[in-house]
């Protein structure tokens, strides 16, 4: 195959192109965009390498997904683009006369992918959505019945977003592609309006993003994913022909086509690179790699005259071409690569580059040597800045696509701003929703991560529950140092509350049981020995803390879909507590709740105690668990009955659960901001604290990272409330009480086998005990002796040891745990 080269570039889009679909003249193509437009292009008349926009279709409301042509509709014999939307519909516009003649709701969601094959009379246009539904619609309907369409069958057999459709009418067959990981084969008949399931392909590890038939063999089809996988598969066998691995990112689209007797698969990724590979039988050879100055591709089709197209996230649409005649002209050519060679490459972003040395890298020289494959990559040092090359095979010479930018960790070198907008930001993020829309997201280190991701909510009026996902994609790109605000779950993806599944199955479940084991006697308890006097830091970036932490996100939906799942029996009951969720609290519901996660069994009670969790948000919930509390402090208080309830679903084997029973009293400190008025919840906390630590060091030895940062958080949050109990003045909680106080909660962190165990947790985990820590000896009030507290902290030198521990070893830990693990121990040295 002869190398494709760039024959031009098109700007007639303002946001990212989303896709494209070739027209029957020769060369034309339709494409749609973020911009909410459709546009036709043509070949110029003027420049035979160049293309002229024909027609404009601005009649959608929200970003336009996807795009058909169909041309077998006889009123219509000059075509209809068919476009679909975010804004849930889909419309037709006749090419001839230039205008929409149709538009209605289609889906539930955002209209994902369209499909018709013009190679069939059947005029059936098919649809998939965000709504996880695919729709079979027949357009000899559209005429005779007024421009309206319902769908002929509806089909829903996934669990997630239908994110490709491909149609074989000759066979009645249909291919539905799906976030759901798997891929489902549907036998179709419009006349009978039924559409039966006859198989189920499963072999991608991630959401499937594409489908495009076998041209040499119409009973083949190839499958792309997340997964960074092309799977070759033969209609009606599940066990795949071959997989090809092709990137480390995110795989967005197929295209098949036949040249000079052979047949090549086109794709199209988030890292920058249209591949081609040759195909032969269930073999495969990539033949050519090309970069593209984006960050993401987002589809790339073959064209009738051989031409391939390709929508860019930059706005811009690119061609290529194997013909010498139409290949740009040495300027163009000369800009295109300019451009590629500066465009910063975040190494926190790039698998690749996340772990290089500016001082180790090759320079210049390396150059010299040939790479060993197409598209293979190499980082140069050229005069300290690192320089990525990629290898063309075609060309054999080594292409620069780009500089490594970001990370202060990868060689100790300055970080380079990103131009976005007119400013200068750290990093300029592409944020891809569930839906499939793509947004910029400017992010400066010193920003808040959860006040960045609010604002980009605010700004693109999107879903409040994304906050939790774009967050933790800004903290685990960044080298975010900040832990956050009162409402902020910073340093880990909660798969029950974000985005729009409901897994817990997630959770590593650890085996191993471990002892209780008192955390304020035994071989721990202290001795005071004099300790020298030294000016102490009260205060850096990352201590003291003042503010609670609490886990407050959540989305109904998919909790109540398990709950309906586990719980089917009862759906009146059901659906009153859905409207209290919704709308006020009530206590008997909430009774009868705690009273269910009594009876069920363990493995079906987390979406009832994530209800819990939620709940306790509202004052009036807290007030009724507190009711029968006296606001005075009494160690032989009777125990309260919803904390006990709560205690006996906290244990190794049950990770879940355990992690939301320890959200939920995190969450109760929310209420702890308005002291005053919960005074008898400040009583239940501080009577149930040796209770709640010694769950905590049980549950030290689990691999969950989602329950280590619950724990850390319950202990950091009693580490806030300590200067609070001091500040109110209580009779209650005297002096000489919150003294003992701050010095039972030195001792837990310094106790011996929480000590060994926190080494190995979550870096989010470890550094709010690290802050935890530095707020009870940073944060102490003038009320109380702080030479006496700090005496009895340096005898106790075990969170030390694991502070110097992490200082020797700082390369394993995230920036932040490693730099507040120097400050605790230059405190102690």
């Amino acid at each position: 195959m002869k190398p494709y080269k760039l024959m031009c570039s098109l700007f007639g889009h303002t946001a990212d192109v989303k896709s494209l679909c070739s027209t029957r003249d020769n060369g034309g193509f339709v494409s749609v965009s973020r911009d909410l437009s459709a546009k036709m292009w043509i070949p110029s008349e003027q420049s035979s390498n160049q293309y002229v926009q024909s027609q404009v279709i601005n009649t959608h409301k929200k970003y336009v997904n996807s795009v058909a042509i169909l041309y077998t509709l006889k009123e219509y014999p000059n075509g209809l683009i068919i476009t679909g939307s975010n804004d849930q519909t889909i419309a037709f516009h006749d090419i001839q006369a230039n205008r929409v003649i149709s538009q209605f709701i289609a889906h539930d969601g955002p209209v994902c992918t369209l499909n018709i094959d013009n190679s069939s009379k059947e005029n059936l246009l098919f649809s998939g959505s965000f709504d996880c539904t695919a729709k079979v619609w027949n357009l000899n309907d559209l005429v005779r019945n007024d421009f309206k369409l319902s769908p002929v069958i509806t089909i829903k057999g996934h669990d997630l977003t239908v994110w490709d459709v491909l149609s074989i009418n000759q066979e009645g067959i249909l291919l539905t592609a799906s976030a759901d990981k798997s891929i489902k084969h549907w036998l179709i008949n419009a006349n009978n309006k039924s559409a039966e399931c006859l198989l189920k392909y499963v072999g991608h590890s991630d959401c499937v993003r594409g489908l495009t038939l076998n041209k040499q063999n119409d009973q083949e089809f190839f499958s792309c994913s997340n997964d960074g996988q092309i799977i070759q598969w033969r209609l009606g066998h599940s066990t795949p022909l071959q997989t090809i691995r092709v990137t480390d990112s995110f795989l967005y689209s197929l295209n098949c086509f036949n040249q000079n007797g052979s047949c090549y698969v086109i794709s199209s990724s988030e890292d920058r690179s249209l591949r081609i590979h040759s195909i032969v039988k269930s073999y495969n050879e990539l033949v050519q790699t090309i970069v593209l100055p984006c960050q993401t591709l987002w589809k790339a089709i073959h064209l009738a005259n051989d031409n391939l197209v390709v929508a860019c996230s930059d706005g811009t649409i690119r061609l290529f071409t194997q013909k010498e005649a139409l290949m740009a002209s040495s300027q163009e050519m000369q800009e295109f690569e300019r451009e590629l060679s500066q465009f910063a490459i975040p190494v926190k972003t790039n698998q690749e580059m996340s772990k290089i040395n500016l001082n180790k890298l090759p320079g210049v020289e390396a150059l010299l040597t040939p790479g060993k494959r197409d598209g293979q990559n190499l980082i140069i040092n050229n005069q300290n800045e690192a320089e990525v090359y990629q290898w063309d095979i075609n060309e054999s010479k080594w292409i620069k696509i780009g500089v490594a930018v970001g990370s202060s960790e990868a060689g100790g070198g300055q970080r380079q701003k990103v131009n976005y907008m007119g400013k200068e930001y750290d990093y300029v993020f592409d944020i891809e929703l569930d839906e499939g829309a793509k947004l910029k997201l400017p992010y400066n280190l010193t920003e808040d991560p959860y006040h960045a991701a609010q604002n980009f909510i605010y700004q693109h009026d999107l879903s409040q529950h994304f906050l939790d996902q774009i967050a933790q994609f800004l903290i685990q790109n960044t080298e975010s140092q900040v832990i956050g605000s009162t409402n902020q779950s910073t340093g880990f993806y909660d798969p029950l509350t974000g985005a729009n599944r409901y897994v817990p199955s997630s959770f590593e479940t650890n085996k191993s049981s471990f002892g209780a084991v008192d955390p304020f006697t035994g071989s721990n308890a202290y001795t005071t020995s004099k300790l020298e006097k030294k000016q102490l830091k009260h205060s850096n970036e990352y201590y003291p803390h003042t503010s609670f932490l609490i886990f407050d996100q959540f989305n109904l939906e998919p909790i109540f879909k398990k709950i309906r799942e586990f719980y089917a029996q009862n759906d009146n009951f059901i659906n009153d507590v859905e409207k209290m969720m919704k709308n006020q609290f009530n206590s008997t519901l909430f009774e009868n709740l705690f009273e269910l996660i009594n009876q069920l069994p363990q493995e079906k009670l987390f979406p009832f105690i994530d209800l819990i969790r939620i709940t306790v948000l509202d004052q009036d919930a807290v007030n009724y668990i507190v009711r029968e509390q006296s606001s005075d402090k009494h160690e032989d208080q009777l125990q309260n009955r919803y904390f006990q309830i709560l205690y006996r679903h906290v244990c190794e084997n049950h990770p879940v659960n355990s992690m939301l029973v320890m959200r939920i009293f995190c969450n109760l400190f929310n209420c702890l901001n308005r002291l005053d008025m919960n005074k008898k919840l400040l009583s239940l906390l501080i009577n149930e604290r040796k209770s709640l630590f010694n769950f905590i060091l049980k549950l030290s030895g689990t691999s969950n990272k989602t329950l280590q940062i619950s724990c850390s958080t319950l202990v950091l949050n009693f580490s806030v409330l300590n200067p609070k109990l001091v500040d109110l003045n209580s009779p209650n909680y005297t002096i000489s009480f919150c003294s003992d106080l701050l010095l039972e909660q030195v001792e837990f962190i310094n106790n011996e086998v929480l000590c060994k165990r926190i080494v190995n947790w979550d870096h989010e985990a470890i550094f709010r005990m690290l802050v935890s820590f530095a707020n009870l000896l940073n944060n102490i009030p003038n009320e109380l002796d702080k030479e006496y507290l700090l005496s009895v902290a340096k005898s106790l030198d075990n969170f030390v040891e694991l502070c110097r521990r992490i200082c020797s070893d700082q390369q394993k830990y995230a920036k932040k745990v490693s730099q507040c693990s120097k400050y605790l121990v230059a405190l102690f040295d």
